[in-house]
């Protein structure tokens, strides 16, 4: 710096310094961008970026301070080149997202360097990025950044913040932002079972967690316990015996799966019906319901006696009145047989097998077990349902004495088998059955166990 004309020093600092202003012409033609040598201090010269790309002679390792950018240039012979200090991301305000939530989440980025006009972005595990939907620069410290909640993938967390300049320069921090998903209902809402009243009920809805937290079940709304049924938290299944109720009810509720703080609502509703006969509709049909409003299983035992679930209640493929009215028919209390239809009932409560039961039927004073067999109804094995040969004896301990095919005009029947005779069908117009091998008309019980 020597040979500098002084009559070209025309400030003074403060303290009588002499200082040399930008542009000031120095021997050999070089033009000084701006040095200070107040107080000991040397800098460079202020520049904005257009006057930058109009300096003339521009030397190669020579500086500048661009104002437009706030940051230090060189020029390496070929251009301008930004001296900068990258960003330092420390952390974040959140640190756990639910892609599942919907909407977007809000971070507040902590950490140094930041300078505004920068942009956040958040990188996966397998390096997959995407940006912030909006990033404001709040000082050196703090960025505040804007992200849909589905962005953010189970299968790509841990993710990692990364803040880049508008230089290019970036930071980037360790993983810190996990994904950690609520919980989905697997069951539909809505009715979930349909029961009768005292009957049991067992059914489970449930949920699934695609980040494999043990899930969890409670009862928002107080309903359950009220029309018998409770809940079990660790498997959703809900049990118990529905309530007496005066007519069809419909109990509402509302169930929560938690995964892991998580959680997701879903309302059910279970129908328990009151089955009182004013109605067909009201009315119990044959198996299932019957069992059930009779509070037994398959495994239990069944009475049915011809003049309570005869001919009069069900009927029979010859005549609805069969056993009341029809010539022939008796009428008296017990002393009917059992019409076709309700005897087709009876197979329902022996749990339709044609195995592991057995079946005593009694008509008047005599009485037949027929075993490992079902109740056939026709004579024409063609439909399914013909003889068949079975195992019958005259006792309980006796019950596999003796074997054969029943009479073929009485398929129900023990008839010609040795082992009491009994006929409790007769499948001719004018008959009900309830034969004791030798007279009609007796009365006719039978009943059906699976052992």
């Amino acid at each position: 710096m020597s040979r500098i004309r002084a009559n070209l020093i025309t400030n003074q600092s403060a303290d009588g310094a002499p200082t040399v202003e930008k542009g000031l012409a120095i021997q050999n033609g070089l033009v000084v961008t701006g040095i200070a040598t107040a107080t000991g201090r040397i800098g460079v010269g202020t520049v904005t970026t257009s006057e930058r790309d109009a300096l003339s002679n521009k030397k190669k390792g020579q500086i500048i301070f661009n104002e437009s950018k706030s940051r230090l240039e060189y020029y390496d012979g070929n251009g301008w080149i930004l001296v900068d200090v990258p960003p330092v991301i420390s952390g974040s305000d959140v640190t756990e997202v639910d892609s599942n939530a919907g909407g977007n989440q809000t971070f507040v980025i902590s950490g140094s360097n930041f300078t505004s006009g920068g942009t956040i972005s958040f990188v996966g595990t397998d390096n997959s990025e995407f940006n912030a939907s909006s990033t404001t620069f709040n000082n050196s410290g703090q960025i505040t950044a804007v992200a849909p909640r589905a962005s953010f993938l189970n299968s790509k967390e841990s993710y990692k913040v990364k803040f880049t300049a508008p230089s290019g320069l970036f930071g980037i921090s360790s993983p810190i932002i996990s994904v950690d998903t609520s919980p989905t209902w697997s069951t539909a809402a809505g009715n979930i079972a349909s029961v009768l009243e005292g009957a049991s009920v067992n059914v489970t809805p449930s949920a699934t967690d695609s980040d494999g937290d043990t899930i969890t079940y409670s009862e928002t709304t107080n309903n359950l316990g009220g029309a018998g049924f409770s809940l079990n938290s660790t498997t959703g299944q809900i049990t118990g015996t529905a309530a007496d109720v005066s007519g069809d009810t419909t109990t509402s509720f509302t169930l929560r799966a938690t995964a892991n703080s998580k959680t997701a609502d879903r309302s059910f509703n279970i129908i328990t019906e009151n089955k009182d006969g004013s109605t067909a509709a009201k009315a119990l049909q044959y198996g299932s319901e019957v069992i059930t409003a009779q509070g037994g299983s398959y495994n239990s035992t069944y009475e049915i006696r011809g003049n309570t679930l005869g001919e009069a209640a069900v009927g029979t493929l010859n005549s609805p009145t069969q056993g009341l009215t029809d010539s022939g028919s008796s009428t008296a209390q017990y002393s009917r047989g059992l019409a076709r239809l309700s005897s087709t009932f009876i197979d329902a409560l022996g749990g339709q097998s044609a195995s592991g039961n057995v079946i005593r039927m009694t008509c008047g004073g005599v009485t037949s077990f027929m075993t490992d067999c079902k109740l056939w109804w026709t004579a024409d094995s063609a439909d399914g349902y013909g003889r068949t040969s079975i195992s019958l004896g005259s006792t309980y301990a006796g019950r596999r004495s003796g074997s054969g095919t029943p009479d073929g005009g009485r398929p129900l029947c023990a008839y010609n088998l040795g082992y009491g005779n009994v006929i409790p069908y007769y499948h001719g117009n004018g008959y009900s059955g309830g034969y004791s091998g030798s007279s009609w008309h007796t009365s006719c019980t039978t009943w059906i166990r699976q052992y």
